[in-house]
């Protein structure tokens, strides 16, 4: 039973008239120290539409960055309409709360099932490809997610992989949102001129697919066992550096990929995410049935190709797998702010 003293489902629906007429709950998606996610119809869209409703509950976060953050997302996924793209709907400002709804996966975020990728090659390839498909979409739009992460990567049970989680792009034509000395994102995932100089581009987004790859390949979670600060600890003082054991944790045909993807620096990375794409050797598919990796009956499909790093990728890549270019450690770090779900 939940706590009433504390803000729940029912009683910030209660205490909101607006949300109490407009939607009907259906479940509890997450919940979080600032909020919570919850499976709603919506009355006032066409036929009743389910959608997620994400509350903000906490009023610290009530500043004008956190709803400029808001509004931002808003505006940014009205402009990009893509399959691997989750699409957001409305920003409902309320007292005391803010709103926003968005679309509802029916599926589960890779962290959730990280076990399941390993060894399954041809999972991977799949998920990856889409999943770079949407953040190609995502940089011809100028934007950098800067939270790629596998809690932010969805499955849907159909086999459609979502990018979630979309608060924290950064439009990289328009006016940033990040406070002097604060970087948003996930601190394993963070690339090294991020972490020392608070600026990436689209080749951010390729480091941090290139970390969810080795993720996704090893069946384990990079630095999983620090925390935030001891983690941005560690990258400093290992100079953000990918060990030669780390690399060879992965499977032979990933590995030149993997190495690439997280060069130290930008210019020897996949240059965008279509390059990094085009390295798993696959057409794009936007659908794939995994029933059996969501724990229902059934087996993936047969791929369209064959799968795995072409030959000639291998060879010209072969050189990469050991890196070694020292970068500078970083000045600053005020905190690594990560989106208000976990």
């Amino acid at each position: 039973m939940d706590d009433l003293s504390t803000p729940t489902l029912q009683t910030v629906i209660d205490q909101q008239p607006l949300l109490l007429k407009r939607f009907t709950v259906l479940s509890i998606i997450g919940q979080g120290a600032a909020g919570a996610v919850y499976r709603v119809l919506d009355h006032k869209s066409r036929k009743g539409r389910e959608c997620a409703l994400k509350v903000l509950t906490e009023p610290e976060a009530f500043d004008e960055n956190t709803i400029t953050r808001f509004e931002e997302e808003l505006r940014v996924c009205r402009n990009v309409r893509h399959p691997n793209v989750i699409e957001a709907y409305e920003l409902i400002k309320l007292e005391n709360a803010l709103a926003f709804t968005m679309e509802y996966v029916d599926g589960v975020d890779l962290g959730k099932i990280l076990e399941k990728f390993k060894d399954n090659f041809e999972l991977i390839d799949r998920v990856m490809v889409q999943l770079l498909a949407g953040l190609h979409e995502l940089h011809l739009h100028g934007i950098v997610h800067r939270d790629v992460k596998l809690e932010n990567v969805l499955l849907r049970k159909d086999g459609v992989v979502k990018l979630a989680d979309l608060g924290l792009m950064k439009d990289l034509f328009g006016k940033g949102l990040t406070d002097t000395g604060v970087l948003l994102g996930t601190a394993q995932y963070l690339s090294p001129e991020y972490v020392t100089t608070g600026k990436c581009d689209a080749r951010g987004d390729v480091y941090s697919a290139g970390v969810l790859l080795w993720e996704l390949t090893t069946g384990q979670r990079r630095l999983g066992k620090m925390t935030g600060q001891e983690v941005i600890t560690h990258l400093t003082r290992s100079k953000f550096k990918f060990s030669d054991e780390d690399l060879e944790l992965v499977p032979e045909r990933y590995r030149v990929v993997v190495a690439k993807a997280v060069e130290l620096k930008p210019g020897r990375r996949f240059q965008n995410a279509l390059e990094m794409q085009e390295a798993f050797g696959q057409e794009y598919q936007p659908v794939l049935d995994v029933p059996e990796v969501l724990g229902e009956s059934g087996g993936v499909p047969p791929l369209i190709s064959s799968g795995g790093i072409p030959s000639k990728l291998s060879k010209k890549l072969g050189s990469l797998i050991t890196v070694s270019l020292v970068v500078g450690f970083m000045a600053f770090l005020a905190g690594a702010v990560i989106s208000i779900l976990r």
